[in-house]
């Protein structure tokens, strides 16, 4: 995700989080809640943010958070988008429709579910802290 979608995360944080002077931003926690991210400034300093899932373009939290990896993907990608928008940047995110069609990566057509290897977390685990500021 971070070496991926680095232009993604510097939008979340420039947009949403109002800091324009972000020069790069990492993923480094997600809840059901929020997303958490550290990102630099054009100083070098180095902050932490949560991000709560939002719904656009109204920006209100996800009523009941997120329940599964598909709706993570899902709302990652449309507040991607909308910050990108609402700064005036391209963005190149996958299509939703090719994930809702099950013709994405990830998932698998088993029908069984996936099980996390090494040291991936999961969104109920609850192995990570969520804090930041």
């Amino acid at each position: 995700m971070n070496q991926a979608h680095a232009d993604a995360n510097r939008c979340y944080i420039r947009h949403f989080a109002r800091k324009r002077t972000c020069t790069q931003a990492e993923l480094v926690d997600v809840s059901e809640k929020l997303m958490v991210f550290r990102w630099e400034s054009e100083e070098g300093d180095w902050q932490t943010y949560s991000l709560p899932f939002m719904t656009v373009p109204d920006c209100a939290p996800v009523e009941g958070g997120i329940q599964t990896v598909g709706d993570c993907r899902r709302v990652m990608v449309e507040m991607a988008k909308y910050a990108a928008g609402e700064l005036g940047e391209e963005l190149e995110l996958p299509d939703m429709a090719q994930f809702a069609k099950g013709k994405g990566k990830g998932g698998g057509s088993t029908g069984k579910p996936i099980t996390p290897r090494g040291n991936v977390r999961t969104l109920f685990d609850g192995s990570g802290g969520g804090g930041g500021g």
